[in-house]
């Protein structure tokens, strides 16, 4: 959880779809709120 991002209870809470949120992270596609940083 990084820079207030929403966690995954809170998103799941919201009536995110866990499966649906799997496939798009392993499509590249981040949600509102994450970005991707080099560490």
């Amino acid at each position: 959880k990084r820079h207030n991002a929403p966690t995954l209870e809170a998103m799941r809470l919201a009536g995110a779809d866990g499966r649906a949120l799997a496939d798009q992270l392993r499509a590249g596609q981040l949600p509102v709120g994450i970005a991707p940083t080099k560490a």
